[in-house]
């Protein structure tokens, strides 16, 4: 409705879903990446839930691991 022509207005759907590609990568890396050190053994320790591992909390936790207690904000 407000592109100035039909090649603007063709293009800005395939410039909107570039930056969408992103966000698949940081769920799925993170976790990849968490899972490769809690069975290497690298004293990166997931949460447990029920009986098995609590993939919820991987980014939290590898945020509390590796960042000093002030850029986290608690105390």
């Amino acid at each position: 409705m407000a592109a100035k022509d039909m090649g603007a207005a063709r293009r800005t759907p395939i410039l909107a879903a570039i930056p969408k590609m992103v966000f698949p990568f940081l769920v799925i890396l993170p976790g990849m990446i968490a899972i490769a050190m809690h069975a290497a053994g690298t004293g990166f320790q997931l949460p447990t839930k029920g009986s098995g591992l609590d993939y919820d909390m991987v980014v939290p936790t590898m945020l509390q691991h590796y960042l000093p207690t002030g850029m986290l904000a608690s105390g």
